[in-house]
């Protein structure tokens, strides 16, 4: 199992997936209006906006499973603790 912390402040100026060049990780077809957009977490539109609403920079946050929501929450939160059990995908991710 692989864990990665992520502090807030060190994620703020990464550039979304595509624009990094590494490409998407989405299924092609997924309509960002009901799940978000490639540089949004993979969760319903409403899920997003109720997160995005409550979590803020004096929060800590723990996630089990690593992917665009990693990114969004360490941009949101004061200290993101991920859990994931690929090494691979946590080294592609961060």
């Amino acid at each position: 199992v692989l864990r990665r912390q992520h502090v807030m402040g060190q994620h703020r100026a990464m550039a979304c997936p595509s624009e990094h060049g590494k490409g998407s990780w989405r299924q092609p077809g997924l309509v960002p209006d009901v799940v978000g957009s490639i540089c949004e977490p993979w969760w319903r539109r409403d899920a997003i906006q109720l997160v995005d609403a409550l979590v803020g920079p004096r929060m800590l946050g723990l996630e089990f499973g690593g992917g665009s929501s990693t990114l969004w929450l360490a941009q949101r939160l004061g200290f993101l603790h991920t859990v994931e059990d690929s090494r691979e995908w946590g080294d592609y991710i961060t």
